[in-house]
C-alpha cells in the first residue's frame, strides 16, 4: 500500500509542479523582457521572442520555490479536507510515511535546481546578453531619435538624427578572422565623449556634421562599437580649446556586459577560474589596467625628468601633435609635481627659457619661448595610449615663421601630444606578477592608491563568488524545504480556512527565501566587522536554519496529535 500511495502523491505533486512553475516562469519572462524593453529600447519582433525563450530558462531558480510551495500545500490540502490525511493515520500510516513522496520529489528538485544553477542557467544568461546586444544598434537608434542621451560603459553618443545600416557586407579582402562590423548607425549632427569611470568626468569630446558607429563581435564573445567621425571639431575638457581635424578616431570601447561579469550569472568553473586568475574578471582586469597606467605614467615622466635635465637623450623630448605636426620640449628646469603625479613642473633659468618648437617634417613653423609652464601627462580611456599636454603661462613669446615679429601671449596649451609608441612597447602587455611587482617596489602615491583598489576588487570578486555559490545552493536546498513546510502546515491546519491554510504556508516560506536572497546583499553592502567566508554562508544560509526550524516545531506539533 505505501508504494500506492507514493505513486499517488507523487503524481499529484509532480503535475502541479510542472503546471504552476511553467505559468510563473513565463510570466516571471515577459515581465523581466519588458521592464528590459521599456529601458533600453524595442528590438526586432524576432529579437523579442528570442529573448522570452532564453529568459524562461533563468526564471527557474526563482520560481520553483515559489511553486513547490504552492504545490505541496495544494496537495495536502486537497487530501486533509477529502480526510484522505485521517484515513491514512488511522490505518496506521504514520505522518513521516506521508512527508516521504515530498522529501523525494523535493531532494530531486533540489539536485536538479543545483545544477541548474551552476551549469546550465548561466549559459542562458550569456545568450540573453547576445540576443539584446544583437539588436543593440537598433536600441541605439530608437533612443538617439527620441533625442535621449546614450551611455554604453565609457561613451556618451547624442545625436540630432540617426539611421540604421545593415548592409554591410564583408569585402573579399577581409579575411572571416578579421573583425569587421555587423551594425552601423550613420549619426547625423552628433557629439561623442568619454567618461572616466574613476572620477566620472568628461575627457575628450568631439562633434562633426556627420559620424558612423560601427558594432562589432569579437571573437572573446563580448561586443564593441567604434565611432569615426569626419571633418570633427575635438574639445579639450582641461583646457576648453577646440582643434579640428579631417578625421577624429574613438578607440574601440567594450559594451558593458551586465550578465557576464556578475558572479551570480557565471557557471560554477568559470567562477573556479576567475577566483584563481581574478585578472582575468573584467573589473579586476579595468583595475589592473589603471594600475598599469599608473606605472607607465610614471615611468615616462621618470624618463622625460632624465632627458630634460640632460641625463639622456640631449635633453630635448619630442611630442607627435594633432595634424601631423611634431612638437619638441626643452627646459632647463624641471621637477615632478609633489601635488599631481602626473605633472612635470617646468621652469627657465637665467636667460634660457622653456622652448617649444612646433614643426611639420624637416620645417619648424612656430617656436615657443615661456619662463615658465608645467607638462601634464593623461590617460583618458582604460587601456589607451597616454596623452600629454603642455601649458606655457610665464612671459609667452610666441615667433611664428611666417610672421615678421613674435607675439606676446598670457598662456599657451599645446594639448593631444603623444610619444612614440616605442617608449610604452613593454606597458602593452605586461604579466599580472610583473605589474604587481612593480606597484610594491614604487614609492609613488598613485601606483600605490592603485594597487590597493586592485587588491580590494579581488576581495570583492571573491567575496561575490562565495555569495553566488552559496546563494545557488541555498536557494536548491530551499525548493525541498518550503515543500516538506507546506506539508507539514497543511495537515496540521486541516481544521482551519483554506485561506489561513495557505497564509501560514507561505508566510514561512516568504521570509525564509527573503532571507536566501537578502543575506548575499547584507554581505555584500556592509560587513563591518571583516568577518570571513564562514559569516558569509551563515548569512545566506540563515533562511533554510528558519525554516528548517519552523519545519520541525509545527512536525512536532502534529506528530503530538
Amino acid at each position: 500500500m505505501p508504494l500506492t500511495l507514493y505513486r499517488y502523491i507523487m503524481g499529484e505533486l509532480l503535475k502541479l509542479l510542472v503546471l504552476s512553475t511553467a505559468v510563473l516562469v513565463t510570466v516571471m519572462a515577459v515581465g523581466f523582457v519588458i521592464l528590459k524593453t521599456v529601458s533600453d529600447g524595442m528590438p526586432s519582433a524576432l529579437g523579442l521572442v528570442k529573448l522570452i525563450a532564453y529568459v524562461v530558462p533563468v526564471m527557474l531558480p526563482y520560481a520553483l520555490p515559489v511553486t513547490a510551495a504552492f504545490s505541496a500545500t495544494l496537495v495536502y490540502f486537497r487530501m486533509s479536507a477529502d480526510n484522505e490525511i485521517t484515513a491514512c493515520a488511522m490505518s496506521g500510516v504514520s505522518y513521516r510515511s506521508l512527508l516521504t513522496p515530498v522529501l523525494v520529489l523535493g531532494l530531486a528538485v533540489t539536485l536538479g535546481l543545483f545544477f541548474l544553477s551552476n551549469y546550465v542557467i548561466p549559459g542562458f544568461w550569456a545568450r540573453v546578453e547576445q540576443a539584446a546586444q544583437t539588436d543593440v544598434a537598433r536600441m541605439v537608434v530608437q533612443q538617439l531619435q527620441g533625442h535621449d542621451v546614450v551611455e554604453m560603459g565609457e561613451l556618451v553618443l547624442y545625436a540630432d538624427d540617426a539611421a540604421l545600416d545593415e548592409d554591410l557586407p564583408r569585402p573579399a579582402d577581409v579575411g572571416p578572422d578579421e573583425p569587421w562590423p555587423y551594425q552601423r548607425v550613420i549619426l547625423y549632427h552628433g557629439a561623442v565623449g568619454t567618461i572616466d569611470g574613476q572620477t566620472g568626468r568628461l575627457g575628450v569630446d568631439a562633434t562633426g556634421e556627420r559620424a558612423v558607429a560601427d558594432f562589432y563581435r569579437h571573437t572573446d564573445g563580448h561586443t564593441y562599437v567604434t565611432v569615426k567621425f569626419v571633418n570633427a571639431t575635438v574639445r579639450h575638457p582641461q583646457t576648453g580649446l577646440f582643434v579640428s581635424t579631417a578625421e577624429q578616431n574613438i578607440p574601440a570601447q567594450r559594451l558593458p556586459s551586465f550578465f557576464q561579469v556578475k558572479p551570480r550569472f557565471l557557471s560554477l568553473d568559470r567562477l573556479h577560474e576567475i577566483s584563481q586568475r581574478p585578472e582575468e574578471h573584467q573589473h579586476v582586469a579595468q583595475k589592473m589596467h589603471k594600475l598599469r597606467d599608473a606605472l607607465m605614467i610614471d615611468q615616462l615622466l621618470a624618463d622625460m625628468l632624465s632627458t630634460l635635465r640632460g641625463e639622456r637623450g640631449g635633453g630635448s623630448i619630442r611630442f607627435d601633435g594633432p595634424q601631423n605636426q611634431h612638437h619638441t620640449l626643452t627646459a632647463p628646469i624641471a621637477r615632478r609635481d609633489p601635488d599631481h603625479p602626473n605633472r612635470l613642473l617646468l621652469a627657465g633659468e637665467g636667460d634660457q627659457r622653456i622652448t617649444v618648437r612646433v614643426g611639420r617634417g624637416l620645417d619648424v613653423r612656430q617656436t615657443l619661448r615661456a619662463k615658465g609652464g608645467r607638462l601634464d601627462a593623461e590617460i583618458r580611456q582604460t587601456g589607451a595610449e597616454p596623452q600629454f599636454e603642455i601649458k606655457l603661462d610665464q612671459q609667452v613669446t610666441v615667433r611664428d615663421a611666417q610672421l615678421p615679429t613674435p607675439n606676446e601671449r598670457s598662456t599657451v596649451y599645446l594639448p593631444l601630444l603623444r610619444v612614440d609608441r616605442s617608449a610604452t612597447a613593454r606597458w602593452r602587455d605586461p604579466e599580472p606578477s610583473d605589474l604587481r611587482a612593480a606597484a610594491v617596489a614604487s614609492e609613488r602615491n598613485s601606483v600605490r592608491r592603485a594597487y590597493r583598489r586592485l587588491k580590494a576588487e579581488i576581495v570583492e570578486l571573491r567575496r561575490g563568488i562565495a555569495i553566488a555559490v552559496n546563494e545557488r545552493a541555498a536557494l536548491s536546498v530551499c525548493a525541498m524545504m518550503v515543500m516538506a513546510l507546506g506539508a507539514v502546515m497543511s495537515m496540521n491546519l486541516r481544521r482551519q480556512t483554506p485561506l489561513v491554510i495557505f497564509f501560514w504556508c507561505f508566510l514561512p516560506a516568504v521570509l525564509g527565501m527573503f532571507l536566501i536572497a537578502g543575506g548575499g546583499k547584507n554581505v555584500a553592502d556592509a560587513n563591518p566587522f571583516g568577518f570571513g567566508a564562514w559569516f558569509t554562508a551563515l548569512m545566506i544560509w540563515s533562511g533554510n536554519l528558519f525554516l528548517l526550524a519552523v519545519t520541525w516545531l509545527v512536525y512536532q506539533r502534529l506528530a503530538r496529535h
